[in-house]
């Protein structure tokens, strides 16, 4: 052993399938997915790794747009690294590469869109079969 301490990478992947109901999705906001991110920054249990599936982000923008400036804020301090992967939540492995590579762009765009910030691609490279960032 050298003596460093373990370096741990803390990730969250919030995601709902396309047409789930309202309510099935308001709850998990409320009693899940707002928790666990309020607690983390109370704690300053950072730096967190998130990925939240673009059905779940657009659900978000038309009910609670507060979550999402909350991750904005953790984000831009640095506290919080966006993971992106298919906006659809795709199995990726299962698509053609065209296929795979337009999911990854479409969830690059919405973040950019939304945030602003860089994000990390590392789920999405390994997805497309690509060495680096997707072509």
């Amino acid at each position: 052993m050298s003596g460093q301490p373990l370096r741990f990478v803390f990730g969250l992947h919030l995601h709902q399938p396309v047409g789930n109901f309202d309510h099935v999705m308001a709850d998990h906001v409320r009693d899940v997915y707002r928790p666990i991110i309020e607690r983390t920054a109370a704690a300053g249990f950072f730096p967190l790794t998130l990925h939240v599936s673009g059905p779940l982000l657009e659900w978000l923008e038309q009910h609670d747009t507060s979550w999402l400036d909350l991750i904005g804020r953790l984000a831009a301090d640095g506290r919080l690294e966006l993971l992106l992967a298919g906006f659809d939540e795709p199995i990726l492995a299962s698509l053609p590469r065209p296929d795979r590579l337009e999911q990854i762009a479409r969830m690059r765009e919405y973040l950019k869109r939304r945030w602003g910030h860089g994000v990390v691609a590392h789920r999405a490279r390994v997805a497309a079969g690509a060495r680096g960032r997707p072509r």
